[in-house]
């Protein structure tokens, strides 16, 4: 409340004055009226077209209304004009990723590792990588999602379901080594943790598959049981169990 009451002081002496227009548009952003918030910043841009950080806050405002395809083309627009700015590139990055545009996403965030490494969030991005290989696998590309996959690890390497998913696409291109190996490591890293348990239990039936699989049914039986024994509603072991 105070800083409207200061911004609105300052812009009935100086009504136009952009950086005022600007700053009292994110906030309006910031305080859940983005739609009033972008009255203000608009208006700094019919005044200044080609101020950035106008540019960035009326990307910011587009979001939050919604209109992710316009908050884009603005943002990439201040990216354009002054390359390299965090917050356009966080924010971009950001939107594309909520269009489940995770291609570009990934490659906007990975602007931020050398340049600007204090906005570098790993486990966001390594998220976007993740998410990016899981559409991939709808499309049945199963190289390129592992080499999602094995990026999103690189940024993140204790990631559960990254690890799963990444086994599981081993297993899909007949590498069961590889894919014991990561579910293993799941089993491994993460039985103490009770957050995740479920990718726990995913990686005991994915182990019981594979052993079923190179009929060593002893192995599997032990494996699809103990997933029985941490989650008793896991219907894809009991499956593999013929029960």
């Amino acid at each position: 409340d105070d800083a409207e009451y200061y911004f609105t002081r300052v812009l009935q002496q100086t009504p136009d004055d952009v950086e005022t227009l600007s700053d009292i548009g994110a906030l309006y952003v910031e305080i859940g009226e983005p739609q009033q918030g972008l009255l203000y910043i608009q208006e700094a841009l019919r005044l200044a077209p080609e101020h950035t950080a106008a540019l960035i806050n009326s990307g910011i405002a587009l979001r939050s209304l919604g209109e992710l395809q316009r908050a884009a083309e603005v943002l990439e627009t201040a990216r354009s004009r002054k390359p390299g700015h965090p917050v356009a590139i966080s924010v971009l990055g950001d939107v594309y990723g909520e269009m489940r545009d995770f291609r570009r996403a990934c490659d906007t965030y990975r602007c931020l590792k050398t340049a600007f490494p204090q906005e570098y969030n790993e486990f966001k991005i390594a998220c976007a990588w993740y998410e990016y290989g899981r559409e991939l696998l709808k499309q049945q590309q199963y190289i390129q999602a592992k080499e999602a996959f094995v990026e999103a690890l690189s940024i993140q390497p204790l990631f559960p379901e990254a690890m799963n998913t990444l086994g599981a696409v081993h297993v899909r291109l007949n590498e069961f080594d590889h894919a014991r190996t990561l579910f293993e490591a799941v089993i491994k890293s993460c039985s103490l943790d009770q957050g995740n348990q479920k990718e726990v239990v995913n990686a005991y039936v994915n182990l019981g598959y594979i052993d079923n699989y190179i009929s060593d049914f002893v192995s599997a039986q032990k494996h699809l049981l103990k997933a029985v024994e941490l989650d008793a509603c896991e219907a894809e072991a009991y499956n593999h169990l013929g029960i």
